[in-house]
């Protein structure tokens, strides 16, 4: 689309420049300048200024090679380099020269041609009339590609706010995590491992800065559980047939989880330490749960098992020794982010994480302040309370940092930043293109202008008079553009993960865009409304 744009933008300045100066190109034909050598002049001039764009857009080109390592170093790795396709870079550079050059092979082929006896009558009565220009035509293209340009732009900003501003069901600002591997040492019982974790836990709060603590091992949110828990697990009620369809995510977390990711709790209640330690016989389940399974049912006191707790003799598993047994729903918590940005909270079942452990864990902590800001007073903290206790990564990580690397997150992000671009450039692009016309066109007008001046007509009627033509193209333009935007909306709106029937997008954007037309065409309206009449009246009389 940039590339029609510009060429849009090289016919319109072959025109106006062959227009203003067809009486030129008349004489020196009259002389006996060949055709060819006129052509040539022109082509010489286009190609002129296809090459300017084409070294620009080299140059813009090998900018935007390096911006997907900016916009998401997280997801490449380090030694990562974002190089050019030379091939492709040639095959580009070739399409705008040729297109530059096929572009401007009409106007030249036109004043190649010119009517010499006309011009010559028309020689000081007036200037050449625009009437017959292709110049509506190119303006009108290059307005409606904007139109969708500016459209795409709008609409990647508001699918990147709307990822931006969603409500998560938690709030993951001044939360930090750490990793804690665990060694896993036969000698060791789960009562053994929970308790260690749950120093740990004590040891991290203590730390000043720190609000609260959590403990969870299946996960970091809003991504779904990792590792055996890391998809909807079958579960059954007691009582009921087991079912296929009945599935739920298995959460591992300790009390305090629900306090420092700030989740509210909407009934019943949260077990206790006591309970935690124990691992067994209690859970929670979160909002979605309750309205796909449970809805017109008492869900405080039923009781759910799921086979996905049960050991299945894997060395990294340590389990309660009734984790795969009934457990009693307590409580109802609102509905959290659990299963991506991009898709509905999926149900979910909280349990006590000592029911069954990894040989990993993760500590979550809400601090008063940016949570790396504690790093040095925690990693302190753990080492006096345990010497060879390692942090995963060696890094405190943020739930803010987590967001920023979600694919759809980063996706949305380089839209928004790509489309914005490319909605500037073709914006002032078509703004020069509208200002060049209204210019061109204005030119032509001259001398109706100055006599219109001479004979008293006002300011406003004359800026009216040069802007008039040009808004009214702009504007037929722009309804058409709009129309493109509605048809194109369900598409653009499924790429961008927003509500594709908002009409008040695309209609900011034709507003935008008529209130820029305007403006360009303010700058040459005004210059026309500041001309002389006398030596316009010399020249007539």
């Amino acid at each position: 689309m940039l590339l029609l744009i510009g060429c849009a933008n090289c016919s319109v300045l072959l025109l106006a420049r062959g227009e203003t100066s067809e009486r030129e190109l008349s004489i020196r034909s009259a002389l006996g300048a060949s055709r060819f050598r006129l052509i040539r002049q022109l082509l010489v001039e286009s190609l002129t200024i296809a090459l300017s764009g084409t070294v620009l857009g080299v140059a813009i080109a090998l900018w935007f090679s390096r911006m997907p390592l900016q916009l998401m170093p997280d997801l490449f790795p380090h030694e990562a380099v974002a190089t050019v396709n030379w091939p492709v870079l040639g095959f580009s550079v070739a399409i705008g020269v040729v297109a530059g050059i096929a572009f401007g092979l009409a106007p030249a082929l036109r004043f190649s041609r010119p009517d010499i006896v006309q011009i010559i009558q028309a020689h000081g009565r007036s200037q050449m009339s625009p009437r017959g220009s292709s110049l509506p035509l190119l303006v009108g293209a290059q307005t409606i590609l904007t139109c969708i340009l500016l459209n795409a732009a709008f609409m990647a900003l508001a699918g990147f706010r709307h990822i931006t501003t969603m409500d998560l069901g938690h709030d993951p600002h001044h939360v930090g995590f750490i990793g804690l591997p665990l060694k896993i040492d036969p000698t060791k019982n789960q009562q053994a491992y929970a308790d260690h974790i749950e120093a740990l836990a004590d040891t991290v709060a203590t730390v000043p800065g720190v609000v609260s603590v959590g403990v969870s091992s299946t996960g970091i949110p809003p991504s779904q559980p990792f590792g055996g828990l890391g998809s909807p697990a079958p579960f059954e009620f007691l009582g009921e047939k087991p079912q296929e369809t009945t599935r739920a995510l298995i959460q591992l977390v300790s009390p305090g989880f629900f306090e420092t990711m700030k989740i509210p709790l909407l009934r019943g209640r949260l077990w206790s330490n006591d309970e935690n330690r124990k691992g067994d016989f209690v859970a929670v389940v979160n909002e979605s749960f309750v309205n796909r399974y449970m809805k017109g049912k008492g869900v405080l006191g039923a009781q759910v098992r799921s086979e996905a707790l049960k050991n299945d003799g894997g060395p990294a598993n340590i389990t309660s020794p009734s984790s795969g047994e009934w457990r009693q729903i307590i409580g109802v918590v609102a509905d959290a982010r659990n299963d991506g940005l991009e898709r509905p909270v999926a149900p979910a079942i909280y349990v006590p994480y000592s029911a069954f452990m990894w040989n990993d864990a993760q500590i979550f902590f809400r601090s008063t302040g940016a949570p790396t800001s504690i790093d040095r007073s925690l990693r302190r903290a753990l080492h006096g309370m345990d010497a060879e206790q390692r942090i995963g990564g060696n890094r405190i990580e943020t739930l803010e940092h987590v967001l920023s690397v979600q694919t759809i997150w980063v996706q949305q992000h380089m839209l928004s930043v790509l489309f914005t671009v490319f909605g500037v450039i073709a914006l002032a692009l078509s703004l020069f293109g509208i200002a060049s016309s209204a210019l061109f066109l204005a030119n032509g007008q001259k001398k109706e202008i100055g006599i219109r001046l001479a004979l008293g007509a006002s300011r406003g009627h004359v800026l009216w008079t040069v802007m008039k033509p040009v808004l009214l193209i702009v504007s037929l333009m722009v309804l058409i553009g709009l129309s493109v935007n509605l048809a194109l909306a369900r598409i653009f709106g499924h790429w961008m993960q927003i509500d594709h029937s908002s009409f008040g997008g695309s209609l900011s954007v034709a507003l935008l865009l008529l209130l820029a037309s305007a403006l360009a065409c303010l700058g040459p309206a005004l210059r026309a409304s500041r001309l002389d009449p006398l030596p316009i009246l010399r020249d007539v009389l």
